[in-house]
């Protein structure tokens, strides 16, 4: 199964048509029928019902079309992830901390970030770390700092921590920190 084959899959489901799903992703009728048919021979299901010169979906199609369509949002928003850590411009970047990492550590880590990134909103919020763990787990923040030497980060449902933090590693953190897509 191939990422072409699952958009020419949803472009057919949405226009009920292989000549007309072929035309608007500019590829021939026969591209189109083909990649289908491979797909439904690897699934080992029908996934559409020829009508004439339309189709309509199969209720294995209907099924994978919830899952396809699933599946092509989460990478175009992998793909703006990437881009937006990429380029760091714009959106905003919420931190949650312990009051000491607010007033020793963070003040200039923050202010060299900001100045690199000044299209980057930045919050902080002073928490204890009950609450940073729940926040981060929530999505309210993005980062959280425990203690000078912690910093815990959420990649899906896994909190990474981030050793010695502190100058250099400090500001590599921030600089690979997945700020969300354009809030």
């Amino acid at each position: 199964m191939n990422l072409g084959s699952i958009q020419y899959f949803l472009k057919a489901a949405e226009c009920s048509h292989f000549s007309k799903a072929a035309d608007s992703l500019f590829v021939s009728q026969s591209t189109l029928s083909k990649a289908i048919a491979s797909l439904e021979k690897e699934m080992g299901v029908p996934l559409f019902e020829r009508q004439g010169k339309g189709v309509t979906l199969t209720p294995y199609g209907k099924t994978f079309y919830t899952f396809a369509q699933r599946a092509m949002h989460e990478l175009k928003a992998g793909q703006e992830a990437v881009q937006s850590l990429y380029q760091l411009n714009g959106g905003q970047l919420r931190l949650g901390a312990m009051h000491i990492m607010c007033t020793n550590f963070l003040p200039e880590l923050l202010w060299g970030f900001q100045d690199e990134n000044p299209d980057v909103t930045l919050s902080v919020q002073y928490s204890l770390t009950s609450e940073i763990l729940r926040d981060l787990r929530s999505r309210r923040i993005h980062l959280g700092g425990k203690s000078l030497r912690r910093v815990i980060a959420v990649c899906d449902d896994a909190f990474a921590v981030a050793g010695a933090v502190g100058g250099d590693v400090g500001h590599r953190i921030l600089q690979g920190v997945p700020h969300p897509h354009r809030q």
